[in-house]
């Protein structure tokens, strides 16, 4: 590029990135002024910090091919609807959506808490009566 003419070198930079560390997540902001990420993940680490973000490591990693639309799986990855439907069997019939407690953020995250029951092959002890 030394040898283009009117190339200017100063006028052509990526735009420079914000990075922080939080519990050991390396977290990237493409904002010129972003929100301190203590901040960001207040709601998180209030609703959360009883996981140990921290000392969380990668044990195992696993790799999925579906021949899906990829947004069904992800959905059905983040919802919990259809665990009554699909997974009615198992830990499904033992979750009431209506009891879920949810909780909408400013920042547009959330929290929901359920008690499912664990999908144990062949005990149906714990579904409802």
């Amino acid at each position: 590029m030394k040898e283009t003419e009117g190339f200017d070198p100063e006028s052509c930079r990526l735009k420079p990135l914000r990075v922080a560390v939080w519990q050991g997540w390396v977290v990237v902001s493409f904002s010129d002024s972003p929100v301190a990420v203590e901040d960001w993940f207040a709601d998180f680490d209030r609703d959360f910090s009883f996981l140990h973000q921290e000392r969380c490591r990668l044990v195992e990693k696993a790799t999925y091919e579906v021949d899906c639309n990829w947004k069904l799986a992800v959905e059905n990855f983040m919802d919990y609807y259809h665990a009554q439907v699909l997974h009615a069997d198992t830990f499904g019939g033992a979750i009431s959506i209506d009891s879920v407690p949810f909780t909408l953020h400013q920042n547009g995250g959330f929290r929901a808490f359920y008690d499912p029951a664990p999908p144990a092959p062949g005990d149906r002890s714990y579904l409802p009566k």
